[in-house]
């Protein structure tokens, strides 16, 4: 128990006291030495017999994990509070949806530059509610945060198989390094896969994975023995590694919106899309130009030579397949 006639700033220096003695004290156990990197949260009140005062410290605590602080001091005048209540509707809303079956599976169209044709779709999931549907940017990563997010891989892993068993048709689904690492999603991956010949591909970010990239690699080996193809999603937001692309047999690289919505009024960017789409050809892995919204943007990215377009301006996330 802290002396509640602490300042705030005293407070302050001891919370920045215990932490560094801590972490410069590492303590034994047996013959391993164990170091401790911790976090703070805090709370600062007068009044102990406060009802909400753990709450607080327990807002402050996640505050300071998602901003890297190593403590944070709880500020009635901060958007904490908001954004804890907005996560705990939100999970309101996913488990609700959940229990009334209201995720719903879209999908947009991924156009071939080469003839127009809808040769492949991206599946896409979404929340109904009442008339509406609300995108994934809302939720997903809640949803990551509270344990949820592998229920929505599965019902987007399923409807995916359906739909591309029915249409005979390419879908293309995310795949987080989490779902990956998660025993219930591969098993559902390998059981869908040996029922029927679906033609699937799975996306990956090209952020994730180069920690874990051995389970990874091991993983896509697998899939591939079922002719699954391979993408990397929001290619060149980030760090490449040419040498992972290289040992994960990628079949095509999705070029990020980032480099791709204002390609028509910036000559860099066509020059860095251009770089990749013709190193993916020397390589033999196929390109796709992500956030394609207008004839103009299209126009380029033919011309430069990417092999499919993606975007609003040919075709917008749907809840049934149009071929």
């Amino acid at each position: 128990m802290i002396d509640n006639h602490l300042s705030l700033r005293e407070l302050e220096l001891f919370v920045n006291s215990l932490i560094f003695y801590i972490q410069s004290n590492p303590f034994q156990i047996g013959e391993y030495e164990i170091n401790l990197d911790i976090t703070v949260g805090v709370a600062f009140s007068k009044d102990f017999s406060s009802k909400n005062i753990l709450e607080k410290a327990d807002m402050a605590l996640k505050y300071a994990k998602d901003n890297r602080k190593p403590y944070f001091v709880y500020d009635e005048g901060i958007e904490i509070q908001r954004q804890f209540q907005e996560n705990r509707r939100w999970v309101k809303t996913i488990k609700n949806a959940m229990e009334h079956n209201n995720f719903i599976v879209f999908f947009q169209p991924i156009i071939s530059n080469l003839d127009g044709s809808r040769e492949k779709y991206e599946a896409l999931v979404r929340i109904k509610e009442g008339e509406n549907y609300i995108s994934p940017f809302y939720f997903l990563e809640v949803a990551k945060k509270a344990k949820l997010y592998h229920y929505i891989t599965q019902v987007v892993i399923f409807k995916a198989f359906e739909v591309s068993r029915k249409h005979r048709v390419e879908i293309s689904i995310n795949l987080s390094i989490k779902d990956i690492l998660n025993e219930n999603i591969t098993n559902q991956i390998f059981a869908q896969l040996s029922k029927s010949s679906a033609k699937i591909t799975f996306e990956l970010l090209e952020s994730e994975g180069l920690e874990n990239f051995e389970e990874v690699l091991e993983f896509i080996k697998e899939i591939k023995r079922y002719g699954v193809k391979i993408a990397i999603d929001d290619f060149g937001s980030g760090y490449s590694n040419f040498e992972y692309l290289l040992k994960m047999k990628v079949d095509y690289l999705k070029i990020d919106s980032s480099l791709i919505k204002e390609i028509d009024r910036n000559y860099e960017l066509r020059i860095i899309v251009e770089t990749i789409t013709n190193f993916s050809k020397k390589l033999g892995i196929k390109t796709i130009a992500e956030f394609v919204h207008s004839k103009e943007v299209l126009d380029i990215v033919r011309d430069i030579g990417v092999d499919y377009s993606q975007g609003f301006y040919l075709g917008k996330p749907e809840p049934n397949i149009s071929i």
